[in-house]
């Protein structure tokens, strides 16, 4: 009997069947893993994304600000329906001739930029796509915040703001991403 026991080897159902239950647990572990690590680098992906988008628009006033003097800057606040409009850059004291103006597309999700030279027809741009909300304000050297234009106050930083749509859940809510950015107003000598 002795030697019956000592040569039986393998494994015993039992002792398979907690292999199997082990190995399931465990790659039940890993496969929830990589899909949370799928789901956060989606996530990161779409804000680098949306970061990108926000400083296309920056970099594009910030150029138009540093390119020339500017007779009038008016900052118009938060873009609505109503009034798309939220930030203009006056060339001449006319209003008509010579500007820049950037305005959210509501319906196309877009930042437009409108430029108009010497009087002829304004020449549309897109600068950004996927855009929910936009809006500028000025920070004077006291730090207060004002909406009056740059020929009113001594102005120091212009304020913008945007949000950005990141991802819309799997229940259909969009995520968005705000951003913000301080940008220093040339003193261009009068």
């Amino acid at each position: 009997m002795k030697n019956f026991i000592r040569k039986q080897q393998g494994l015993t159902l039992v002792e398979l069947l907690a292999v199997i239950v082990l190995v399931g647990i465990v790659s039940g572990v890993i496969v929830m893993a990589l899909g949370q690590l799928s789901a956060g680098n989606q996530v990161t992906f779409a804000r680098q994304n949306a970061q990108e988008e926000a400083r296309i628009i920056s970099n594009h006033i910030i150029g138009k600000l540093r390119e020339q003097k500017y007779n009038l800057i008016v900052p118009a606040g938060a873009a609505t329906a109503q009034s798309k409009s939220f930030l203009t850059l006056y060339t001449t004291a006319s209003r008509t001739d010579n500007y820049i103006r950037y305005y959210l597309d509501i319906p196309r999700k877009a930042i437009v930029v409108e430029t108009v030279m010497n009087g002829q027809a304004p020449v549309t741009k897109d600068l950004a796509a996927s855009v929910t909300g936009a809006s500028s304000y000025f920070l004077t050297q006291s730090g207060q915040t004002s909406s009056l234009s740059s020929s009113e106050i001594q102005v120091k930083y212009l304020h913008l703001e945007f949000q950005l749509v990141l991802l819309a859940n799997q229940k259909g809510k969009q995520q968005t991403y705000d951003y913000k950015t301080d940008i220093t107003i040339p003193a261009w000598d009068k």
